[in-house]
């Protein structure tokens, strides 16, 4: 089916599956409600293809509305809304008609899965279509509305060699297949040696040895019989077949070519089936004979000495073989349509088998909900009266539908092939790879033979065909071809579900038992291994083994599982255990790992655990599986149960394990400072943290908290953090977060506070000094001086200019003063917090004998002009008295004392001699002499 995707009548709404299987039970008949992400349409916007002027509606089960009551000179007698009949004139409504036509003899079913609510209503083609699906949007009356896309013909991508013509070795070669195919078979059809896909010889190019369906086995168990009916949802069948004609179904209520519905089931002269693309029972074949061939390798007669072997066509005899229903979708011409009323028809006229080799174009990855609505009823009504018991002429209550799984060679979602309820086909070359177009996915069920056409026509399937073929391998007037796609694939499991029903069908067998067995007979080869390009569990479960669909069921079980064991770590562990046997089926077909974060203890449990069924067959005993487990978390417990479980349903014995995760220690941190830290405008503060990991895994770093002004970096296992004052201020808290690889995660605190900034200023000059000699050490408060702020440390410095006169140092905010010999030196003390420039201040220091004295010193003598007196400075004034040495006074003046003691005096006018001085204060009279120079 390469890049011929079949009919397609509406547009692929919504995705309305799940990865699970369904199981379908028959105690409830009820159909499953549409899903509520397709009601009121969601999609308002056209597909490509889009047929113009049609809508397909599903009306509201809660509405009371009659769509068939439609008439463009009344809308008001369908009972709608204002909107919707504004609707329908905007858009010139022409019709409005049943989608599935009613059957007199099942108003039941189809009331209860909701077909008789489709409707197909035509209108204007020149109204744009989008704006037709933007007025019915969620309107009250209908649940699902759907844009009609056009189905395309079946056009191959693949390219094929040209047969040879015959020389004597080709001819040789193939009387030895005949040869070999005459050893295991009895049938007389002329071109079975050409269908490899049943019994593979190993003679092709590009082949291996019995990689086939081992069809001929099952032909010892069954041919098929004419009650067991297989709709073919396909292009119309070429009925005038020589080798299809006697394996038609016909039906019993309907007289041929009398132009009237007999049967009173809305269809005219369905002898066969009927065309719903052309609306007639008059069944000519596709243009290019696509489902003519798909039927032929369903149901070709057998060992009637015509053309080739259909898988269920029979031994010869006139009651043998299975019989095949023609429920065309597509026609001679372009035109395509009705595939869901096709299918439809089926399960309303006998057949529990459909066979679908179409489907819809990448890369639509979804299905319309009305083509999901009559694959679901298929699937429960097939087989079954209208209240939903198995008819007593029936040979299987409920239908299985089979679907090729498109020919895009792509790992998509193809509708309908992907839709859980259905099962699904990939193709195989003649080689156990798989086929070069075939789609594939973890949705995929089973493979079979379809052909590789690319090594040559000999390689195709070869079927039955139609006279006037367009297709490349069919030559004019020739009934038989070789064809490749999936849509070959498909009908070879078609046919072989033809087979068992034809088997064990009656009272009592379903669409389930069937299923199990079509999923459980494959050939002995494991597919995964032949095809490693391909993810695994992407080509379903195996290839299609018939003989192994037909066996019996021993009652044996799977051995018992011995071993289970765990490779853990901290959020991931990895099960493992060996593969088992099976007595009579050689293998499981799968293993059942059932998890649960629960314990699991016994068997009702296991509805509560998660599920994984892991591909058993073809597994040789003693093979090492694994699954691996991911996301766990660390330091705990999960809980394990396993068994095998064979094809019939038969179980090992169940092994019960619980492991438990490596507990993980979130990473630690040590700062290299003390906290809380203080941070201004004037000074960030920096600081590291180390960081420790018990496990050695790796780690991440993140703040939060109070972030503004903080800021890391990190080199190996230190992060070095500074902080600045962003922050308003106040107190604050940063919080860091240290995350190692496993998600181990621990929050450390970091408080800090943002303080204003006060610079160091000077703020009372010092005035100059005088100590005595006889004083130890003099303490001064530089605070008493300068103006400092207690969160931000100074450093003060002191210049001393005459070091022999004193030392001082600066020591814990305060300056120590040492006197050394009498005299003055000027000291300058400097203070800086190390962010602005240094405030200072200056004075002079004297050292004398005795600080208590009246004067200190006289200086310079002997003078020449100006005498300077150092005074105690506790005196306010001094009264000066110099006398020559017999007495004579010779000056007199009162002065002020400064505060640094200095009391000049001019004595530029006194003559040259010695003379004695009298300086008279508060403390008392001084008596010093001096010489005048």
């Amino acid at each position: 089916m390469k890049n011929y995707v079949l009919l397609g009548t509406a547009i692929c709404a919504m995705s309305l599956f799940t990865n699970c299987k369904e199981t379908y039970g028959f105690d409830d008949i009820e159909a499953p409600s549409t899903d509520v992400s397709v009601r009121n349409h969601t999609n308002r916007y056209a597909p490509q293809n889009a047929v113009p002027g049609v809508l397909l509606v599903k009306v509201a089960k809660t509405a009371d509305v009659n769509l068939e009551s439609f008439s463009a000179s009344d809308l008001t007698l369908m009972g709608v809304s204002s909107p919707v009949m504004q609707a329908f004139k905007t858009l010139s409504v022409r019709s409005a008609e049943r989608l599935f036509r009613p059957h007199p003899k099942f108003p039941n079913m189809e009331k209860r899965f909701g077909l008789d609510r489709w409707y197909r209503i035509t209108f204007d083609e020149t109204k744009s279509l989008d704006m037709a699906l933007q007025s019915f949007d969620g309107q009250r009356e209908f649940e699902v509305v759907e844009a009609e896309i056009r189905m395309q013909h079946p056009m191959s991508k693949s390219f094929s060699l040209p047969r040879p013509e015959p020389t004597e070795g080709i001819m040789v070669r193939e009387a030895m297949i005949r040869e070999e195919i005459s050893k295991q078979t009895s049938f007389n059809d002329p071109e079975l040696h050409r269908q490899w896909h049943y019994h593979n010889t190993g003679n092709l190019s590009h082949g291996q040895l019995r990689a086939d369906i081992n069809l001929f086995e099952a032909w010892k168990i069954t041919t098929g019989r004419p009650d067991v009916i297989v709709s073919i949802v396909d292009g119309e069948l070429y009925v005038q077949h020589e080798d299809l004609v006697e394996s038609l179904w016909r039906n019993p209520g309907e007289i041929p070519g009398d132009g009237i519905d007999n049967d009173k089931n809305n269809y005219i002269d369905d002898i066969y089936g009927y065309s719903f693309v052309n609306n007639t029972g008059t069944l000519l074949g596709d243009q290019l004979g696509h489902g003519t061939h798909v039927a032929g390798t369903i149901a070709a007669r057998n060992n009637n000495g015509k053309g080739l072997c259909g898988i269920a066509g029979g031994d010869g005899t006139a009651d043998s073989g299975v019989r095949i229903m023609s429920c065309a979708i597509f026609g001679k011409d372009e035109l395509s349509g009705g595939n869901a009323d096709a299918i439809r028809y089926g399960a309303n006229h006998g057949a529990v088998i459909s066979q679908n080799s179409w489907g819809y174009a990448y890369p639509a990855t979804t299905m319309p909900v009305h083509v999901k609505d009559a694959i679901d009823y298929f699937i429960k009504v097939a087989g079954c009266d209208d209240q939903g018991n198995q008819r007593p002429d029936s040979p299987m209550k409920g239908g299985v539908l089979f679907f090729a799984a498109g020919n895009d060679a792509l790992m998509f979602d193809a509708h309908p092939a992907r839709y859980d309820a259905v099962i699904s086909v990939t193709a195989m070359a003649p080689s156990w790879k798989a086929a070069s177009y075939t789609n594939y996915g973890l949705w995929t069920d089973i493979m079979a033979p379809g052909g590789e056409l690319a090594h040559g026509d000999d390689h195709g399937v070869y079927s039955t065909m139609i006279p006037d073929c367009e297709w490349p391998q069919s030559k004019p007037g020739k009934l038989y071809a070789p064809m490749e796609g999936t849509s070959m694939a498909c009908p070879h499991v078609s046919g072989v579900a033809a087979l068992v029903v034809s088997k064990f069908g009656g009272p009592g067998f379903t669409n389930e038992d069937l299923k199990q067995r079509i999923l459980g007979g494959l050939r002995p080869v494991n597919i995964t291994e032949k095809n490693l390009d391909y993810p695994i569990s992407t080509l379903g479960v195996g290839v299609i083994d018939a003989a192994m669909c037909l066996a019996e069921n021993k009652g044996l079980a799977p051995e018992d599982i011995k071993d289970l064991s765990a490779d853990i770590s901290y959020t991931e562990m990895t099960l493992s255990w060996s593969a088992v046997a099976d007595a009579d089926d050689n293998f499981p077909v799968y293993y059942h790992l059932y998890s649960s974060a629960e314990p699991i203890t016994s068997e009702a449990d296991l509805a509560k655990a998660e599920l994984r069924k892991i591909p058993a067959y073809n597994i040789s005993p003693g093979t090492q599986l694994t699954a691996n487990y991911s996301f766990l978390d660390d330091g705990r417990a999960y809980h394990y149960a396993l068994f095998a479980i064979d094809r019939w349903g038969l179980k090992s014995k169940i092994v019960y394990k619980t492991f438990t995760t490596k507990k993980n220690t979130p990473p630690t941190g040590t700062f290299s400072t003390t906290l809380p830290v203080k941070v201004s405008k004037a000074m960030p503060v920096t600081f590291e943290l180390k960081v420790k990991d018990a496990e050695g895994h790796a780690f991440e770093v993140g703040v939060h908290g109070e972030s503004r002004g903080v800021s890391y970096s990190r080199k190996d296992d230190t992060v070095y953090f500074t902080i600045r004052a962003v922050a308003p201020e106040g107190k604050h808290l940063a919080l860091v977060d240290l995350t190692d690889a496993l998600g181990g995660r621990s929050t450390i605190e970091v408080p800090f506070e943002v303080i204003p900034y006060r610079a160091p200023a000077l703020e009372t000059a010092f005035g100059n000094m005088v100590i005595g000699r006889d004083t130890e050490t003099l303490s001064i408060d530089l605070s008493d001086h300068f103006s400092l702020d207690p969160n931000f440390p100074i450093v003060c410095t002191v210049e001393v200019k005459d070091p022999s006169v004193a030392t001082v140092k600066s020591e814990g905010g305060k300056l120590f003063i040492t006197p050394g010999r009498n005299g003055v030196t000027r000291v300058t003390v400097y203070v800086t917090d190390g962010i602005t420039e240094a405030v200072s201040s200056s004075f002079d220091l004297s050292v004398v004998n005795d600080k208590g004295d009246l004067v200190y010193s006289l200086s310079p003598n002997p003078v020449k002009t100006r005498l300077l007196l150092l005074v105690n400075p506790d005196m306010k004034k001094v009264d000066i008295d110099i006398r020559t040495i017999r007495g004579e006074q010779v000056y007199k003046k009162s002065m002020i004392v400064r505060a640094s003691g200095k009391v000049p005096l001019n004595l530029k006018r006194l003559a040259m001699g010695t003379y004695t001085i009298y300086v008279k204060g508060e403390l008392g009279v001084y008596k010093g002499s001096f010489v005048k120079l």
